[in-house]
Parts: structure tokens; C-alpha cells; sequence
């Protein structure tokens, strides 16, 4: 799945966590690439504004995530401009509180997700899996294992033994 995600407007939601902005940016990027990396998750955060010095942009370069600078256009209208450009939209999800941009990615059936409820996300820590235990027995399995048993027998085999599986490769 493509996430497109809104970057200035993920970062005013993130207003309390990051202080100075570039140095906000780089942070962000940092997060999202961490999140990224464990999923088949390709993140496309865009930013508004100019390139910044290569320095910052370097910082900000993780596997799974490509950021964008708007340039002399808003960061809307590139992310507009991708929604309505995207051969499969069902495939996007993108992430801003902006209404507009919510409307247009709505519209074609894309996700979408708020900002705040995406930093949510984003800041949660999936829980771990517990560990998958064996069913207990049911009142049935015993029978089905002496009637297993019981065609063992009548076919030759003994039950006891362990199955020989190599007659059945060639």
C-alpha cells in the first residue's frame, strides 16, 4: 500500500513532540521510516517549500519512505495531483486533516485518515502476538485416533511406527 501522507499537516498535529521545524521534519521522517520499515508499506511524505540543504534532506532518507518538497506549489496540489494521477487509488491512503484534499481522495475511494488519528497510529506500539498454543483435546479426537489407527492396521501399517514418506516421493 502507498501511503501519502500530508507532511506539514502531520507535523502541526505532532505540534508538542517536535520543536524546531526542520529538525521537526527530520524527526518525522525518522518515525515514519521506523514504521515503514517492518511493513510492505511504501511512504511518500510531501512537504511545502523548497528542497532543503542536502545535509537535512540526507537526514531525512529511510527505506520505505520518499519525501517531496512542493517547490513553488503547495504540498495540496502535489498531493491532489497524485491522488487523481494514481492507476489504483483503492491502493492509496492518505493521510491529512485537510477537507479538500480529504474530498478529493474520497471521492476516489482512496483511504483516508486525519493526521491526529494517523499520529496515533504512528506512536502506538503494535501489541506482540502471543504465542499460538495447541487446542486442548476434544472428547472426539481420541476416537478419531483409534479409528485412524484401526485403518492403519487393516491396511499392513503399524501405528506405532513412524510414517516412511519416502515411497510417496517417487
Amino acid at each position: 500500500m502507498l501511503i501519502l501522507i500530508d507532511g506539514n499537516n502531520l507535523l502541526h498535529a505532532a505540534h508538542g513532540e517536535l520543536e524546531e521545524y526542520d529538525l521537526g521534519r527530520v524527526r518525522l521522517c525518522d518515525r515514519l521510516g521506523r514504521w515503514a520499515a517492518p511493513t510492505a508499506h511504501q511512504v511518500f511524505v510531501v512537504f511545502d517549500g523548497p528542497d532543503p540543504p542536502t545535509g537535512i534532506q540526507q537526514q531525512m532518507r529511510a527505506a520505505g519512505l520518499e519525501v517531496r518538497f512542493s517547490g513553488p506549489r503547495s504540498a495540496d496540489e502535489l498531493i491532489e495531483e497524485t491522488i487523481e494521477q494514481s492507476q489504483s487509488p483503492g491502493r492509496l491512503w492518505v493521510v491529512t486533516s485537510d477537507r479538500a484534499i480529504q474530498s478529493v481522495a474520497r471521492h476516489r475511494r482512496c483511504r483516508c485518515t486525519s493526521s491526529a488519528d494517523f499520529l496515533i497510529h504512528l506512536t502506538t506500539p503494535d501489541p506482540k502476538p502471543e504465542p499460538k498454543t495447541p487446542p486442548a483435546p476434544t472428547p472426539g479426537d481420541e476416537r478419531s485416533r483409534e479409528n485412524a489407527d484401526h485403518w492403519l492396521r487393516t491396511f499392513g501399517y503399524d501405528p506405532a511406527e513412524p510414517a516412511d514418506d519416502t515411497d510417496l516421493m517417487t
